[in-house]
């Protein structure tokens, strides 16, 4: 037992379990990469994607209910008219209200849950009741009334949507960099990843030649000694 152990079988079988180990090492290493990358990608796609889908939502929505406020009050003399784009600008205002809850709703950076929280909110709060106080004088149908709604569009809903839709673009530009420093630590990790694989590889490639020469030269002395020794014995046979 003891002398299969030494002998250039177990020599053999070391270079094969070693390169087999290199080989797992090499999978297992790009495995874990690759489910990292898999990871951070849908994170970055998915996730961020959401997020900037409703911020879109948010900023279009700001700057559309703002202009449909406008043609509901140049409608002063076409009720039914004015009447339709006061609910579509309603209609805008609830989808505003489902795309914050949905951002809100999706895992976001502290610094952009307090920016939205003390910035948006707040400002979006007091807009919806000014967009009810705008609604109500202009459905009056009459100048007085309609005049009233222009100087609240201009003065006070103006001072409330611009804080808002300026903390709708901070947000954007949050998700931005967020998205950028996601994408800077994948490529990183591919690249370490990649590092590791490629020095296992050389490091493996280096053992098992270096075992390779040294079993060749084993294997070398033991046929010298197996020839030498059948040469003296063809000798002495001779001989006898």
């Amino acid at each position: 037992m003891k002398k299969w152990f030494s002998g250039i079988r177990v020599k053999l079988l070391l270079v094969s379990i070693l390169a087999l180990v290199s080989l797992l090492i090499v999978g297992i290493t790009g495995f874990i990469a690759i489910s990292s990358l898999a990871e951070k990608l849908d994170v970055s796609y998915n996730q961020r994607e959401k997020l900037v889908e409703n911020l879109g939502h948010l900023e279009s929505g700001i700057h559309a209910s703002f202009r449909w406020l406008w043609v509901s009050y140049g409608n002063d003399n076409n009720p039914k008219e004015r009447h339709k784009f006061i609910e579509k600008t309603k209609l805008i205002l609830s989808d505003i209200d489902v795309a914050s809850k949905n951002y809100l709703a999706l895992p976001i950076v502290p610094e952009a849950r307090e920016l939205f929280n003390q910035k948006f909110s707040p400002n979006w709060e007091k807009s919806k009741k000014i967009f009810e106080l705008i609604f109500s004088e202009l459905e009056k149908n009459n100048l007085q009334a309609s005049e009233k709604a222009k100087l609240m569009i201009t003065t006070e809903l103006r001072q409330t949507l611009a804080p808002a839709s300026d903390a709708v673009d901070k947000l954007q530009r949050t998700v931005n960099e967020v998205n950028k420093k996601i994408v800077a630590e994948s490529m990183s990790y591919a690249r370490y990843a990649k590092i590791v694989s490629m020095v296992v590889v050389f490091v493996a490639g280096i053992l098992c030649f270096i075992i390779s020469i040294y079993i060749a030269q084993q294997l070398v002395k033991v046929l010298s000694t197996v020839s030498n020794e059948l040469s003296n014995s063809s000798m002495q046979v001779s001989a006898a």
